[in-house]
């Protein structure tokens, strides 16, 4: 691996960045990755969100709407670039490391989330699902990306029959309502 820069030293600790290097080299060249981490390695009521992409980075403006679609903000965001050698070759890896908090205010519980949370991520990435309000199912209501995209062909059914209900009214109500 290249020599982080002294900023990612200041702000990851070593066993953090072992941990990025593990991944990295178990995913291998071909692979975009998303990973959230435990919320112990955040602030209370926070977690990191790390993107692991060979090659190019992904656009800022393309990963912060498809995090708050599934119902997070983003609260702070640095971006890595990584020299890792795979079989005997250099490969660019851009690790975007990201600061989450839940939109709606309430406690991170990622236990059972997480591989969901994941798997929506990078089918909207690969254009596999859409990017909507229905995203949020998989945080608030346990749903899966799939199951997210067969609620929002039920509501786009029910729009085609004349149902009244706009997508987006129909996103907001389908979510649990926020406890006080």
């Amino acid at each position: 691996m290249a020599a982080p820069s002294r900023r990612a030293i200041r702000r990851l600790s070593p066993q953090r960045a072992l941990k990025d290097i593990e991944r990295i080299e178990r995913l291998g060249p071909a692979t975009d990755r998303r990973r959230l981490l435990p919320p112990g390695a955040a602030p209370a009521g926070r977690l990191h969100a790390a993107v692991y992409r060979f090659g190019e980075p992904i656009a800022l403006s393309e990963r912060v709407p498809v995090l708050e679609n599934l119902g997070f903000r983003a609260i702070d965001e640095r971006s890595y670039h990584l020299k890792p050698r795979f079989a005997d070759e250099v490969v660019d890896v851009t690790l975007h490391d990201m600061v989450l908090e839940r939109a709606d205010g309430e406690p991170i519980e990622l236990a059972g989330h997480d591989s969901r949370l994941e798997g929506c991520f990078l089918a909207v990435l690969r254009g596999e699902a859409d990017n909507d309000g229905f995203n949020r199912l998989i945080l608030s209501a346990g749903a899966d990306w799939r199951g997210a995209c067969a609620v929002r062909a039920y509501c786009a059914y029910l729009r085609q029959l004349g149902s009244p209900f706009r997508v987006a009214l129909s996103c907001r109500y389908l979510a649990p309502a926020r406890r006080p």
